[in-house]
């Protein structure tokens, strides 16, 4: 094919667009629609997932120490893998902070200042809960530890929690995406089904199937575009009002989860990409695909 001739199909297929508007307006209102679909459920299964981590981050294991251990202990503590940070509370600071969530007690405490009967301990966070068991296992094994005190039940719900906004995210995005498919399917379809005379006229003339596809193509490939980049606006905005909103209440849990939500720039990129290459994709391959049938004449 001549450059002068793609050239030409490629106009024809950005005049297409305008020429065909209502149908276009179509298109690109129902992939719209379905993009942003798809991206609020990827966005909140992220969220939730990032809520779900920042309740896991304060869960601490306790370790507790035999006297005059704790540099040891840092530096075994240290090649453990799965600990993300831990820090060292003395027993006198441990009695102290006790002994503030109880009633005054005048003298009555003043022997257990004397005589602390608590040990110095770790309080230690870890990068994954799902594998608390094989570390607090590494931990017991460290000389000098007295005991390990492990939040194991709450562990497993969280685990429980993490998987089930994973399987689900991805079932609902899966899902979405398959209804996407079939509703713009069938759009392109009818779009194409009210073209068929065109079609027809251009292969009686005697247009081979690439000179009638192209344009198809480049139509598609343009909705596709204009779709992606308008639900990739859509979100951004919706986003952006959701902060400013959280922001303005002062609700205790509120905020703990704008603390832990994701930032758009985090995950902008990767929407923009996928709801470019979804579009490009279903555009040209519904458009190429569904006209294919009218070439047979």
């Amino acid at each position: 094919m001549k450059l002068s001739n793609l050239g030409y199909l490629l106009r024809q297929g950005v005049k297409n667009v305008w020429l065909n508007r209502l149908l276009s307006a179509a298109s690109i209102g129902v992939l719209t629609v379905c993009f942003l679909l798809i991206g609020t459920a990827v966005l909140f299964s992220r969220n939730l997932g990032s809520f779900v981590h920042g309740i896991e981050k304060k869960n601490e294991l306790v370790v507790f120490l035999e006297d005059n251990t704790s540099k040891h202990v840092a530096e075994q503590l240290k090649k453990i893998k799965n600990i993300a940070s831990f820090t060292f509370v003395s027993k006198e600071a441990a009695l102290k902070l006790q002994l503030e969530t109880l009633y005054e007690g005048g003298d009555l405490f003043d022997e257990l200042n004397r005589d602390n009967p608590l040990p110095d301990c770790y309080r230690v966070t870890l990068h994954d809960v799902d594998i608390i068991k094989k570390t607090v296992d590494k931990i017991n094994k460290i000389h000098g530890i007295v005991h390990v005190n492990s939040p194991n039940d709450v562990a497993q719900i969280i685990t429980t929690i993490k998987n089930t906004v994973n399987y689900a995210g991805i079932v609902i995005v899966a899902f979405l995406l398959f209804v996407s498919l079939f509703i713009v399917a069938t759009t392109i379809k009818m779009t194409i089904y009210d073209r068929r005379r065109e079609i027809n006229i251009m292969k009686f003339v005697g247009a081979n199937n690439i000179f009638i596809r192209v344009p198809f193509l480049v139509e598609g490939l343009i909705l596709g575009i204009i779709s992606a980049f308008l639900a990739y606006g859509m979100l951004y905005l919706g986003y952006s009002y959701m902060f400013d909103v959280l922001a303005k209440f002062k609700v205790a849990v509120l905020p703990m989860i704008k603390e832990n939500m994701v930032p758009f720039q985090e995950i902008s990129a990767y929407l923009l990409s996928g709801f470019l290459y979804l579009g490009s994709i279903i555009g040209t391959f519904g458009s190429v695909f569904f006209v294919r049938k009218h070439l047979k004449v």
